[in-house]
């Protein structure tokens, strides 16, 4: 039975440590894109010569694209890098109707995504503004939530591991007593010795 329960001992920590390795990742394995302008289903108008895309990380090497109805739409990239990424449009808008944003970059944790969204320009909408500065978005996970997490893995696993050394040590101390087989009555003196009181060893 000892076996059993530190078998059963070893899969829930082996369990644990898989749980733990998961939830310890960033909350954000990839950007988020927290705000954009134009944003996605916007109506915009006015001047539009540009789009602002802020994420909760930084990016890098980020490509923004923009189509209308299949055809590209003339452009660049003027910021690629960081936690705002913006898109100059050249010539600006001037036909209404849907543009269509796509944008790739490579984040944190190595994997280059593509994502996108739409918006509609309307002359007589209200025109965008600029997104301000990084200080003005949220912050990313500071990375304690993965610290408690590991924290917790660990106090846990400790003790499993301490509860693992308990069965053991019963289970040795069983098996040594079945080895030296079952002992004499307390104050009882071994059949032999003079001192036995049994018949056989009456004078």
């Amino acid at each position: 039975m000892g076996r059993s329960v530190v078998r059963l001992l070893l899969s829930g920590l082996l369990l644990l440590l898989t749980v733990g390795t998961i939830g310890a990742r960033p909350a954000a394995a990839h950007g988020q894109l927290l705000q954009a302008s134009p944003g996605p289903g916007q109506k915009a108008g006015g001047l539009v010569d540009f789009i602002d895309l802020a994420f909760l990380e930084d990016a890098t090497d980020a490509v923004v694209a923009v189509t209308k109805d299949g055809a590209p739409v003339p452009g660049t990239t003027t910021v690629a890098n960081g936690r705002i990424v913006r898109f100059a449009f050249n010539p600006p808008l001037s036909a209404p109707g849907r543009y269509d944003v796509t944008f790739t970059a490579t984040w944190l944790d190595g994997d280059r995504v593509t994502e996108a969204y739409y918006f509609t320009y309307d002359a007589a909408a209200p025109a965008p503004v600029h997104i301000g500065s990084v200080d003005t978005l949220p912050q990313p996970d500071s990375g304690w939530s993965s610290v408690r997490i590991v924290a917790t893995v660990v106090l846990i696993t400790a003790m499993f591991g301490l509860a693992a050394l308990y069965v053991l040590q019963l289970e040795r101390r069983r098996s040594r007593a079945l080895a030296e087989g079952p002992g004499l009555p307390a104050g009882r003196p071994a059949r032999g010795d003079p001192a036995d009181p049994s018949p056989s060893h009456r004078p």
